[in-house]
């Protein structure tokens, strides 16, 4: 009953920065905009969404950028619980967790 109720908490617990991601992104986009036009290498996140922007290219029909943040926040999220997921599964299934490892 008490690993159960551990790993409740723990998953509740991992799930409040999820909602946090879409906000970040668009702090960091509003302030790497004025260095889009310094000549310089594109950062990770000015790469993702002009990826982004050709795909969204390629449709007919014009899809607002405003849904751009909340698709990559939600693949943030997605990679961020799974991250946290595999970690709790990997700790369950050692019998004896490592301290670096869990």
């Amino acid at each position: 009953m008490d690993l159960k109720l551990t790993i409740l908490t723990l998953q509740i617990s991992f799930t409040f920065i999820l909602p946090l991601f879409p906000k970040l992104l668009e702090f960091y986009r509003d302030r790497e905009a004025p260095s889009l036009t310094e000549p310089g290498p594109a950062t990770l996140l000015q790469t993702i969404l002009a990826g982004l922007n050709r795909y969204k290219a390629a449709f007919s029909r014009p899809i607002d950028s405003r849904y751009d943040i909340v698709l990559i926040g939600g693949a943030m999220g997605s990679l961020f619980s799974y991250g946290h997921s595999s970690l709790v599964l990997r700790c369950r299934a050692t019998t004896r967790p490592q301290p670096s490892s869990c």
